[in-house]
């Protein structure tokens, strides 16, 4: 697997890498975060992708905070994230197929999310024209399974 390679336009590279001043380091980070995830599955270490993961979308600690059979079961959907990266970066939906979206949208972002996944849901509340954006405050990346209710 080869992540972020290619010339076509991508939503991730749109909305971040080139978007306005500044986003380029977010963009930067979360392809770092998916390089290395899949670098480390494709060498074996699934468990060490696996912790790599779930601390950066849930905070330090968080993997070693999780009971062993927790742990098992993501540790065997890593090759399925891995391939959840290869298409978000590959991905080529031109950004003016989301603008043509009239369709109303709901962005949740939690307020605790790694700063790339909250500057790809302000961009998309700037772009998408029926989209509104609600912050749950407290909240990460993962508050649909921290917090069901609030969600």
């Amino acid at each position: 697997m080869e992540f972020g390679a290619g010339t076509r336009e991508r939503i991730l590279d749109s909305l971040l890498r080139d978007g306005p001043a500044g986003d380029r380091r977010l963009y930067d980070d979360i392809v770092a975060v998916g390089r290395s995830i899949g670098a480390q599955v494709l060498r074996g270490d699934a468990e060490g992708a696996a912790a790599t993961f779930v601390d950066y979308w849930t905070g330090e600690g968080a993997w070693a905070a999780l009971p062993p059979a927790r742990r098992q079961g993501i540790v065997a959907r890593m090759p399925k994230v891995c391939a959840e990266f290869e298409a978000l970066f590959a991905d080529t939906l031109p950004l003016e197929a989301l603008r043509g979206l009239a369709l109303p949208v709901r962005l949740l972002a939690g307020s605790r999310s790694p700063a790339p996944a909250l500057r790809v849901v302000e961009r998309l509340a700037q772009i998408l024209p029926a989209a509104t954006l609600r912050r749950l405050e407290g909240l990460g990346h993962m508050g649909p399974l921290e917090a069901p209710q609030r969600v």
